[in-house]
């Protein structure tokens, strides 16, 4: 024997607060019918990031146990929130388990919207041996896609893959939670390059897409007047752009998953600027003062998915 421990097929995914106690019940479930998983065995606030990293990666399938405050960013060096991140940015397959009737934190209102299917948790009685059997049929569809995809032929070259945009030929495909059309070009029946989004409520995205979501440069224009342009990542506005409101004000700088977080300017409808720092979505330093009450500034509608109504709340 070489020593070397297979990584744990399933992940759990928790704030230990309030689901410890049914993550453990679940563990032993999935190990009577020889499923390996992870749990991991300190609280929040130890020195556990590298060893919750490595078992994240290297699972088949992380279960999420979606309590109220699940996805809280805490003091610790990783918590739900770093968790949920990873999950949702690099498609991690997971299987989530609705533990409440709403979550509170607004970046998990954001990544899991309603649209995503979920198993309504009913009690350790009712709810575990059916719980169980689920993830275990997900586990076997992954791992049948898995095996058809080692058990393919190596493609040819005129079986590779191409960007295509076929004059008239448009998708309607599920973007930020709505329905949306697409026109440009096309990667297997997928937007995925260049072109624009028009969703029905009069919304529009112009810019780079990969695989239905936008990734890299564009332009999002709001029904409401709103608009941002800039950098985005896995459908959030990630980098360095300008939103503007439809007051008349704006901001011209970084963002950090649709929160102002970094260097960056705000613009008043009035003339007046503040530069400064922002840190999730809070103005943490100033080096140029506004004549402008700078309270002024919580009152705008600059932080998660910014404007009520637009695709990326639905």
């Amino acid at each position: 024997s070489s020593g070397v421990t297979a990584p744990a097929r399933v992940f759990f995914s928790l704030r230990f607060v309030e689901a410890q106690h049914q993550a453990n019940t679940l563990k032993e479930a999935l190990q009577a019918h020889g499923i390996s998983s992870f749990l991991c065995k300190v609280p929040e606030g130890d020195d556990i990031a590298s060893e919750i990293v490595h078992a994240l990666h290297n699972c088949e399938l992380a279960v999420i146990l979606g309590t109220t405050t699940y996805g809280r960013k805490t003091e610790s060096s990783f918590s739900s929130f770093e968790e949920l991140r990873y999950i949702i940015e690099y498609k991690k397959p997971f299987f989530l388990v609705k533990m409440c009737d709403k979550f509170q934190e607004p970046t998990t209102l954001f990544w899991l919207t309603p649209t995503v299917s979920f198993f309504p948790w009913k009690g350790e009685e009712q709810g575990i041996p059916s719980l169980v059997s689920r993830i275990i049929e997900k586990l076997e569809s992954l791992s049948a896609k898995q095996m058809i995809t080692h058990q393919a032929t190596t493609p040819t070259a005129s079986d590779l893959p191409h960007h295509s945009q076929v004059p008239g030929k448009v998708l309607r495909v599920k973007v930020l939670g709505s329905i949306a059309t697409w026109s440009g070009t096309i990667l297997n029946n997928t937007a995925d390059g260049d072109g624009t989004f028009v969703w029905d409520d009069g919304s529009i995205y112009r810019g780079h897409v990969r695989e239905n979501v936008l990734e890299g440069s564009g332009v999002m224009s709001w029904n409401t007047g709103e608009a941002y342009e800039g950098e985005w990542k896995a459908n959030n506005m990630h980098g360095k752009g300008v939103y503007k409101h439809n007051d008349g004000t704006r901001y011209e700088g970084e963002f950090l998953y649709n929160t102002k977080h970094g260097s960056g300017k705000f613009f008043f409808a009035s003339g007046d600027i503040i530069e400064g720092i922002w840190k999730q979505g809070k103005l943490t330093s100033r080096m140029i003062k506004a004549k402008k009450d700078i309270a002024s500034l919580h009152t705008q509608a600059i932080d998660l998915c910014v404007v009520e109504g637009s695709p990326a709340l639905t």
